[in-house]
């Protein structure tokens, strides 16, 4: 009988032993490796996109990250449907990135195509809105954001 108690005693301590290993890893070393920098680069990516909200009369998509040849460098991609026209789209895409803190770089017009593309910048990311008329009234608007190195 002690041998079988000795055991349960010593079940404890280990599994604190344990825990505590676990929660060492996670706490300090995870955040410290390659794949937690990513991840964190990601989120911050995702997270910076997401708050680019689409006008009133347009829903907006799923949001794709996308690891682009340079080890380091990201592409976010979402695209949101509507009958905002390119114009008043445009506008509206305008002042939620420089509310997020990216400058207008400039627009440039595809007549061929009916494609209107809006590029933004910061020190830290690049942005592009592109504005497709996909039939009567309806709207595409593809948002991508760049991370640069």
């Amino acid at each position: 009988m002690d041998f079988a108690r000795q055991q349960r005693q010593m079940i404890f301590p280990i599994v604190i032993l344990v825990l505590g290993v676990v929660l060492i890893w996670w706490m300090w070393i995870w955040p410290r490796t390659s794949v937690g920098k990513a991840y964190r680069r990601e989120a911050k990516l995702k997270e910076k996109l997401q708050s680019i909200r689409p006008p009133a009369e347009v829903q907006s998509g799923k949001i794709q990250i996308i690891h682009l040849q340079s080890r380091d460098s990201l592409l976010a991609m979402r695209i949101d449907i509507g009958q905002s026209d390119c114009t008043a789209g445009g506008t509206h895409y305008g002042k939620e990135l420089s509310n997020a803190g990216l400058g207008y770089n400039g627009e440039q017009i595809d007549s061929e195509k009916h494609t209107r593309t809006f590029s933004f910048a910061a020190s830290d990311y690049d942005a592009k809105v592109v504005c497709n008329e996909f039939g009567p009234h309806v709207f595409l608007y593809g948002i991508t954001m760049r991370t640069k190195e």
